[in-house]
């Protein structure tokens, strides 16, 4: 009998690990208009109890590895947040004013070793707009 109890609540505590496993989509990709770098709009839904969602927005080098992204914008609580670029090198991302950012970066580097630069450094510049409430 303790051996089905034990089974049982195993069984039961993985189910619920299993619920509570963020689920994360892809929302958007877009690369820069030189289509020199991709940024990517992720929704990541951790689910339990209260169902918290959060955006989150990559950048990486077009062609590599999506592994290799790295996080620049987080943010939880949104109703909304999204990207457009406005030059090769600049990024603008927006988010309705309900988001709690928890992560930004303004500027986001990435070695190379074909920019002109003896460094071999390449970047992007970002920039944070709060959309305005309707």
């Amino acid at each position: 009998m303790p051996s089905r109890f034990i089974a049982g609540s195993c069984l039961a505590a993985l189910m619920l690990l299993a619920a509570c496993a963020p689920h994360a989509t892809t929302l958007e990709r877009r690369t820069s208009p030189d289509n020199r770098f991709v940024a990517s709009l992720v929704k990541e839904n951790r689910g339990g109890a209260v169902g918290s969602q959060s955006y989150n927005i990559y950048l990486s080098t077009n062609g590599t590895n999506p592994k290799n992204e790295r996080r620049v914008f987080g943010a939880s609580h949104c109703e909304t947040a999204r990207f457009f670029w406005t030059a090769d090198r600049k990024i603008v991302i927006q988010y309705s004013m309900d988001c709690e950012i928890y992560e930004f970066r303004n500027r986001w580097y990435e070695v190379s070793a074909y920019e002109g630069d003896p460094r071999g450094i390449a970047s992007v510049e970002i920039l944070l707009m709060r959309m305005a409430k309707d």
